[in-house]
């Protein structure tokens, strides 16, 4: 398949999808929306399996399987227990395996690993928006946040030994998830600010490191290469909510919104939870400060005995 082809179908399914969650969030009941969601993520499972790679595939399979689970309990909730008292749990927690949450996010860090750059920013974004607007029906959600931040919290630790940029921009991804519903819970301006800024840095980040590894892999380094780099940082700094960015601003305004509703302990899980993007990224940021001053050195070497 010809790369216009590919980047054809591609376009078709983001048009697809934005059309698909505008009439997702049109939906006035839990029933259609569920099945919304069904068909989008069976769209974006198509788009999986639509690569030419066999392993993809096969991570296509799992994805289809966590999922399929998930879907079957949230239908069952929908269907038979609507008026039980265990009904925003299980919505909750069905939601909560289809977006990653730990113990369940295993299988995502190792399935992003073999997605482009395109389907990886497609999974972390558009898929996403469906299942947030499912959670801000759920009226006693914030009862059980501090129990499913700690979870996310712990899984995020095995990210610290990890040299993969997608599993950090992943675990980053689900922390600002974290940040965002609970802005969507307080003021749903400032959640969907934050949203849209977040999948703006996010597009703009991903497409600079695709452009920053092809001049790792041709061991070039030119002037717009170090343009893109520093660009490419201060994207970094805004994913991590670094100031005086934006979204250190936005953080703060959440920050505040939770401790005037004395959320004490929630607030202290997304202050703690914050600091392991911070700190994977810079670990980044260092080790590839060192590789362009190697390739520099190298560079200079080579010129130093050609000449």
């Amino acid at each position: 398949m010809s790369t216009f082809c590919m980047m054809k179908m591609f376009t078709s399914y983001v048009v697809f999808f934005i059309v698909w969650i505008f009439l997702s969030l049109s939906s006035f009941s839990f029933f259609t929306m569920k099945y919304k969601l069904e068909i989008m993520w069976y769209i974006f499972m198509s788009l999986l399996v639509s690569n030419q790679s066999l392993y993809l595939k096969s991570k296509g399979f799992m994805y289809f399987v966590v999922h399929i689970c998930s879907s079957s309990l949230l239908l069952y909730s929908i269907s038979f227990l609507k008026d039980s008292t265990w009904f925003d749990f299980l919505i909750f927690v069905s939601l909560y395996v289809k977006m990653g949450g730990y113990p369940v996010s295993m299988w995502m860090f190792k399935f992003v690993e073999n997605l482009s750059w395109k389907e990886f920013y497609f999974f972390l974004s558009l898929v996403k928006v469906i299942p947030l607007s499912f959670f801000i029906m759920i009226t006693p959600l914030m009862e059980k946040l501090a129990f499913f931040l700690s979870l996310s919290s712990i899984g995020m630790i095995h990210v610290f030994r990890s040299d993969s940029v997608r599993q950090a921009i992943l675990a980053s991804s689900m922390v600002n998830m974290s940040w965002i519903l609970v802005a969507l819970k307080f003021d749903i301006k400032i959640g969907i600010i934050f949203f849209v800024m977040y999948f703006f840095w996010l597009f703009f980040m991903l497409f600079l490191w695709k452009g920053l590894g092809s001049s790792f892999s041709s061991m070039t380094m030119s002037s717009n290469s170090k343009q893109t780099m520093i660009i490419f940082f201060f994207f970094f700094f805004m994913l991590m909510g670094m100031p005086p960015t934006t979204g250190f601003f936005l953080k703060i305004i959440i920050l505040e919104m939770l401790l005037k509703n004395s959320f004490f302990v929630e607030s202290f899980l997304l202050f703690i939870l914050s600091f392991i993007p911070i700190f994977i990224y810079l670990k980044f940021l260092v080790n590839y400060f060192f590789i362009f001053y190697y390739m520099k050195s190298s560079l200079n070497l080579f010129l130093f005995y050609l000449y």
